[in-house]
């Protein structure tokens, strides 16, 4: 059996296998999706920006499901992990991305992680990143038209 993950510094390999909203779904993202971008956000319960942080993270979501971009998907990791049996996992997976702070926020596209995101932690600082990496991504002309709720 090999290692669920690699080295995720930028320009390498991302988690093979990555716990989604701490449903227990594992979620595969892999070289076989490189025109899928994922936004991947490693968080703790306790971690009241990353609380802050989820409000905007739900709101992008949305727009992404009502745009019907399905090349874009959001992913949340708890590292902290709730369960037991998550507590392991969540080390494992907090160490190999290299999280040091709370939220961070990812962004992984054909196999590697491309990016971390650096812009505020609302839609429009999400907007941001996706747009930095979505250049050559089928969906980047519909994230320039999102216009926000009055």
């Amino acid at each position: 059996m090999s290692e669920p993950f690699q080295n995720t510094s930028i320009g390498f390999l991302e988690p093979s296998d990555l716990e989604s909203n701490g449903d227990s779904t594992l979620i595969t993202i892999s070289k076989n999706n490189p025109d899928t971008l994922y936004l991947l956000m490693t968080y703790a319960n306790w971690c009241g920006p990353c609380k802050m942080t989820k409000p905007a993270y739900a709101e992008l979501s949305r727009f992404l499901d009502k745009e019907k971009l399905t090349k874009i998907r959001l992913l949340a990791i708890n590292t902290t992990g709730v369960l037991e049996s998550e507590k392991n996992w969540g080390s494992i997976a907090k160490d190999k991305l290299g999280v040091t702070a709370y939220p961070t926020i990812s962004v992984v596209q054909g196999g590697k992680v491309i990016g971390k995101h650096e812009h505020s932690r609302d839609m429009a600082g999400f907007l941001k990143t996706l747009l930095k990496h979505s250049d050559k991504h089928p969906h980047g002309a519909k994230l320039e038209s999102y216009k926000p709720p009055q």
